[in-house]
C-alpha cells in the first residue's frame, strides 16, 4: 500500500516517521529506471540501511515545480502533495526549512497533512543542521513524542554538538530531550552512555536497554517491564507493545488486554493497534473490527482514525456500517472536517449519496468553505444539488460566509446579479462588509430586495462594536417602521457593551415607539458587566422611563446575576403598580422552594 520516492514512505502517514528517520531522507534522483548510486560513506555498523527498488517514474515535469507547502497543496492528490514536498525539500537549505515550517503551522494541528509536512520537513532538517532542528523543536513547543526519531537522529547526526546543545537548555527540555535521545538511539551505545553520563540518567539508560530486547524477545520484555517502577511501567509497556506489534500484533494485543488498569489497557492497545495499521492495515483493519464494539471502542476508533489518514471514503463507510452511534458521534466530525477540508470534492460527493442526515451535515461546512476559497461559483452550483432544504441553507451559509472573508464586493455582486440569490446570502456577508465600508454595505443592502432590508438591524450590531457613532448615522438613514424598530435594539445593546452611559442617553433621541422596551435591554445587558454602575445611573434615566431600566436589572439579577438581593432591593424602587405585580410573582416563583417564609412578601 505505500507509495515510495527514493527513501520516503507516502501512505502510511503515522507510519512515515521511523521510515524517514532510518533512511535519513535519502533522496536520489530517480530518472526512469536507474537505479540510484550507492552511498560513498559507510554508515555506523549500528545503523540500518533498507534498501529500496526506485519505481521507474513516467512523468512529465510540471512547468514550475513548486517551491513552497503552499504549492504543493494545489496539487489534486494528497500523494501528489507529498512527493513535491519531498522534490522541495532535495535542494533545500535551514532557511528554507524554517520557511516551510511556519507554513506547516498555518495547517489544522491535527491534520494528516500538517504531521506529514512537518515529519518530512523536520527530518530534512536535522540532517542538514542538527541543532537548528532541536531549536526550532524547543520555540515551537512541538509534540515531543511524534518526533522522537528526528530527535535521535539528531543525535545520530551530531552527537557531541547535540550533547551540549541539549544540556545548556533550560528545564524541562534539557531532561525530557536526554531521555528521549536516550531511549530511540538504539544500539548506539557510545550516544546513550555519553547522554547517561552527562544527565545521571543511569536507572533510564537500564531501562532503555530492557526496552531494547523487545526486538529479539518482545515477550520476554514485556514480562520484565510488568515489574518496573509504577513511574516507569506504563510508558515501557506501550514501547514495547508497539515493537511486538511489528512482529506478532495479535499476542501484543492479547498482551495488553490482560493489563488489569483499563485505561494502561485502552492506551496499550490504542498503540498496537496504531503500529499493526501501518504495517498491514487491512489484516488489522479486519481483525480489529470483528472485536467486539462495545468493549473495545478505543481500538476501533484508532484503527478508523489511522485508515482515515489515508482513505477517508473507506473509514467512513466502515464507520457508518458499524452504526455505533458513540463511536459515529466522537470520530465522523474530525474525519468529515479533515476529508472536506484536503478533498472537497470527493468529499461532497460521498455527502450526497450518504443516507444519514448527521454525516451530511458534519461534512457540509469544511467542504463548503474549502471550495469557496478559491471557487465560490462552484461552491454555490453544488450547494444547490443538494436535496434537503436545511443541508442546502447551511452549504449556501457556508459559501457566502467563506466568499466575505475573501472578497466581500465580489460576493455582493453575485448576489445583486442573482434573481433570486439564497435567502440569507445577504445576512452572511454583513459582518465583513461592515468592517471593510459600512455605509457602503448599507446602501448596497437597501438596493436589494424589500425582503432583504431586515438584515441591516445586523449591519448596525456589527457597526456598533467598532463604532457607535457610525452606527447610529447609519441608523438615522433606516425609513420608519419594524426595522428601524429592531435596529434601535441592535444599536443600544452593541453600544452598552463600549459605551453604557453614552448608549443610554441615546435612547430618548432614537425617534422609536418602544423607548421602555430599549431602556430595559439596556440596563439588563450592562448588569452582565457592571450592575453596581448600572444601578448607580438609574437617576439619570427619564422618570416616565426609569420603571423599565429597574426591570431589565431586576431581570438580570433573578436570571445570569443570581442575585435576589438586588432584585430585591430594586422591586422598591418600582412606582408603576403593574410592573410590582411582574416582579413581585417572578420574586414569588424564585422563592418559593428556598426560602417559603421569604416568598410570602410577594404573594400567597
Amino acid at each position: 500500500m505505500l507509495k515510495w520516492l527514493g527513501g520516503i514512505a507516502i501512505g502510511a502517514v503515522l507510519g512515515a516517521g521511523t521510515v524517514l528517520l532510518l533512511l535519513r531522507l535519502e533522496l536520489p534522483v530517480v530518472e526512469h529506471a536507474t537505479p540510484a548510486p550507492a552511498p560513498t560513506e559507510e554508515p555506523h555498523p549500528t545503523e540500518q540501511r533498507i534498501p529500496l527498488r526506485v519505481p521507474t517514474v513516467h512523468q512529465s515535469a510540471p512547468p514550475e515545480a513548486p517551491a513552497t507547502l503552499a504549492d504543493t497543496r494545489r496539487l489534486a492528490s494528497r500523494s501528489q502533495q507529498q512527493i513535491a514536498l519531498l522534490e522541495v525539500l532535495r535542494s533545500s537549505d535551514p532557511r528554507t526549512m524554517e520557511a516551510l515550517l511556519d507554513e506547516a503551522g498555518t495547517l489544522d494541528r491535527f491534520s494528516p497533512s500538517r504531521e506529514f509536512a512537518e515529519h518530512a520537513i523536520y527530518t530534512r532538517y536535522a540532517e542538514l543542521d542538527p541543532q537548528g532542528a532541536l531549536g526550532r523543536m524547543v520555540a515551537d513547543e512541538v509534540s515531543w513524542w511524534g518526533l522522537r526519531e528526528v530527535i535521535a537522529l539528531c543525535a545520530m547526526t551530531d552527537p557531541d554538538g547535540v550533547l551540549d546543545y541539549v544540556d545548556a537548555l533550560d528545564e524541562p527540555h534539557r531532561k525530557m530531550l536526554a531521555g528521549i535521545i536516550l531511549r530511540e538511539v538504539k544500539g548506539r551505545s557510545d550516544i546513550q552512555n555519553a547522554f547517561a553520563a552527562r544527565f545521571s540518567l543511569h536507572r533510564e539508560l537500564d531501562r532503555a536497554r530492557t526496552l531494547e530486547a523487545a526486538d529479539t524477545d518482545p515477550a520476554g520484555a514485556w514480562h520484565a517491564a510488568l515489574s518496573l517502577d509504577a513511574r516507569s511501567r506504563p510508558g515501557s509497556l506501550n514501547l514495547i507493545a508497539t515493537d511486538w506489534a511489528r512482529s506478532d500484533p495479535v499476542a501484543a494485543f492479547e498482551a495488553a488486554g490482560a493489563l488489569a488498569d483499563s485505561q494502561l489497557r485502552e492506551n496499550v492497545e490504542r498503540a498496537v493497534v496504531s503500529e499493526w495499521m501501518r504495517n498491514d492495515p487491512d489484516a488489522a483493519l479486519n481483525w480489529v473490527l470483528a472485536l467486539p464494539t462495545s468493549s473495545h471502542r478505543e481500538a476501533i476508533a484508532t484503527a478508523l482514525n489511522t485508515l482515515a489518514r489515508t482513505d477517508y471514503k473507506a473509514a467512513l463507510d466502515t464507520l457508518v456500517d458499524l452504526g455505533d452511534r458513540i463511536l459515529v458521534e466522537r470520530l465522523s466530525l474530525r474525519m468529515a472536517w479533515n476529508w472536506g477540508t484536503s478533498e472537497p470534492r470527493a468529499a461532497f460527493d460521498w455527502a450526497v449519496a450518504e443516507t444519514s442526515s448527521q454525516m451530511q451535515v458534519e461534512l457540509i461546512h469544511p467542504v463548503m468553505s474549502t471550495i469557496a476559497r478559491t471557487a465560490p461559483e462552484d461552491a454555490i452550483s453544488l450547494a444547490s444539488r443538494l436535496d434537503d432544504a436545511l443541508q442546502r441553507a447551511a452549504a449556501f451559509r457556508s459559501v457566502f460566509a467563506t466568499w466575505a472573508q475573501s472578497d466581500v464586493r465580489a460576493a455582493a455582486r453575485w448576489i445583486e446579479a442573482s434573481p433570486q440569490p439564497p435567502s440569507d446570502a445577504a445576512y452572511q456577508l454583513i459582518p465583513a462588509y461592515a468592517k471593510l465600508d459600512p455605509e457602503e454595505a448599507f446602501d448596497w443592502l437597501m438596493s436589494l430586495d424589500a425582503s432583504q432590508h431586515w438584515h441591516v438591524d445586523r449591519l448596525i450590531t456589527e457597526t456598533a462594536k467598532e463604532s457607535p457613532g457610525r452606527a447610529r448615522q447609519l441608523f438615522g438613514r433606516i425609513p420608519d417602521g419594524p426595522t428601524k424598530e429592531r435596529a434601535a435594539k441592535q444599536l443600544v445593546t452593541g453600544w452598552i457593551r463600549v459605551d453604557p452611559q453614552a448608549a443610554v442617553g441615546v435612547i430618548p433621541r432614537l425617534g422609536v415607539d418602544e423607548t421602555d422596551a430599549l431602556f430595559k435591554n439596556a440596563f439588563r445587558t450592562w448588569c452582565e458587566s457592571d450592575p453596581e454602575a448600572a444601578t448607580a445611573f438609574l437617576g439619570r434615566v427619564p422618570n416616565a422611563s426609569r420603571d423599565s431600566a429597574i426591570m431589565g436589572i431586576i431581570d438580570h439579577a433573578l436570571s445570569r446575576g443570581n442575585d435576589v438581593a438586588l432584585a430585591e432591593r430594586m422591586y422598591n424602587r418600582l412606582t408603576s403598580d403593574d410592573m410590582r405585580r411582574e416582579a413581585a410573582a417572578t420574586l414569588h416563583s424564585r422563592l418559593r422552594v428556598v426560602d417559603p417564609e421569604r416568598a410570602k412578601r410577594y404573594g400567597g
